[in-house]
């Protein structure tokens, strides 16, 4: 049976969904268009990471700009303002150049925060979240496997949705930045498995790419943001055994990312060159504590559950933290995860700002 888990916020009168499901996160690799190399740069011996007890970050090396034979060169003549879009004709149109831009570097910024690899923007996606898009702002619903009887279907159109994290909003479209839709998505109010965010944030997802229609007579703008490419076998930048920890929040982060009613997350990487091995992880047992770095009382830690689906990474720790206030560095220590009979504590840092 195919899960399928919605957002839905309510801000202002404004309404705004967001929704993924299992059968949409993991896919073939494909061959990549590479556009903007100049903002995808893959260090020789980048070694995101860290051990139990540590914090992520990539290792050193000289760097080497990402190439392809079908890249362009990112400069200024190839920014575009993108194709119409009429939704009512059915005419997908295309997202313009800067709009990509903004929700590829902001995504890349936030996985850099983990230490994870920068990901590509592959242009031969645009097609199958921009078709996908359209449908959600025509129908004005969301679905990863819309029915050839919506409004302005296409195979493309479910390609798209089918691989995508998708999203809706009504009101105030004109307000609605690339960012805002990503930020969205990370947050996932009141999506129980948090599969957006773990789509976003996997060490193992290798491109992305971004699609918008707005509806301007309805008010309405759909968006898609494929997260189905990714590296099979080994995890990209692997060259040690140390777990990787992938927190959310985590070292310097975004305010409007978090706040009492966001759930925190935890995923740990035991091992990074079977990823299936990672479904292991056990939160069981596992406690967590968040209290301020300088000293002062433990925070309340509440609601605390785990799941080891395949969104992303296979395991995940969730809480929250009611009482969490931007402009204080806490530390988090999280202890005795369970991996094949044996016990492991980790302890990162993080402040919002």
């Amino acid at each position: 049976m195919k899960y399928l888990s919605i957002v839905v916020l309510f801000v202002l009168g404004l309404f705004i969904l967001a929704c993924d499901d299992d059968n949409s996160v993991y896919g073939d690799t494909t061959d990549m268009d590479v556009d903007f190399p100049d903002m995808a740069w893959f260090p020789d011996d980048y070694n995101p990471g860290g051990g139990g007890g540590g914090g992520g970050g990539g290792g050193g090396g000289s760097d080497a700009p990402v190439t392809d034979e079908d890249s362009t060169t990112g400069s200024d003549e190839d920014i575009t303002e993108g194709d119409e879009t009429d939704v009512p004709k059915c005419i997908a149109g295309t997202t313009s150049t800067a709009e990509q831009q903004e929700a590829y570097n902001e995504l890349n910024r936030l996985r850099g925060i983990n230490g994870l690899y920068p990901l590509l923007y592959q242009h031969s996606d645009d097609a199958f979240t921009q078709e996908c898009s359209l449908i959600i702002a025509a129908n004005e619903k969301l679905s990863h496997d819309p029915s050839s009887s919506w409004s302005c279907f296409s195979d493309d159109a479910h390609t798209g949705c089918a691989g995508s994290n998708i999203y809706i909003r009504w009101g105030q479209i004109e307000e609605v930045s690339p960012q805002d839709i990503l930020y969205a998505l990370l947050i996932d109010k009141d999506v129980a498995l948090l599969g957006h965010r773990r789509n976003f944030l996997d060490p193992w997802l290798r491109s992305t790419s971004f699609g918008r229609a707005d509806d301007i007579p309805n008010d309405v703008v759909g968006s898609a943001m494929m997260v189905s490419d990714r590296v099979s076998g080994e995890m990209p930048g692997s060259s040690s055994h140390e777990h990787l920890m992938v927190p959310y929040p985590y070292h310097v982060y975004p305010a409007e990312l978090v706040d009492g009613e966001t759930y925190f997350s935890f995923t740990v990487v035991v091992d990074k060159f079977v990823k299936q091995n990672n479904a292991y992880v056990d939160f069981s047992t596992t406690s967590i504590t968040v209290e301020p770095e300088d000293g002062g009382a433990k925070l309340s830690v509440t609601k605390r559950s785990f799941d080891n689906q395949y969104y992303g990474v296979p395991n995940v720790l969730m809480w929250l933290v009611p009482d969490v206030e931007e402009g204080v560095s806490y530390k988090v220590t999280i202890r005795n995860v369970r991996y094949e009979e044996t016990s492991f504590d980790y302890n990162y840092t993080f402040i919002l700002q």
